[in-house]
This record gives C-alpha cells, structure tokens and sequence, in this order.
C-alpha cells in the first residue's frame, strides 16, 4: 500500500471556487477509484488558487481479484 499524490497547476482559480472544485474531485477519485477495484484507506484534497491537491492514502498497488461466474 503507497500514497499517490495527484497535483494540478492552475492559472488563478476564484476563491470561492476551490471548495467546490476539491470535493468534486474527492468524489470523482472515490467513485474511478471504486469503479477500478482499488483499496484505498482515505483520501485528503488541499487547494490554493493555483493549485488544487489530492492524497491518497494507503492505495492498493493491483486491483483486487474477481471471481464471476458466467452460465451460457
């Protein structure tokens, strides 16, 4: 398990657009991270206005296995 930290540079974003601006990008690492069958102990966002910042913490470093059955 690794943390990944995921950074973009911006040009000067509003203040008033950051906090939004982290928590979709909280709610999108969660659900790819999910939709790609990654374990993950938490994730932190942190943002200025020319940088917005996520951490990952404890990710999995190979997806979990799946077991399906298909009946023809």
């Amino acid at each position: 398990m690794r943390k990944l930290l995921f950074e973009i540079g911006l040009e000067e974003l509003p203040a008033s657009f950051i906090s939004p601006a982290l928590q979709q990008l909280k709610d999108l690492f969660i659900s790819n991270l999910n939709e790609l069958n990654l374990d993950f102990n938490g994730i932190n966002t942190y943002g200025t206005p020319r940088r917005l910042s996520v951490i990952i913490d404890q990710l999995s470093t190979k997806q979990n296995d799946i077991d399906e059955e298909i009946n023809c």
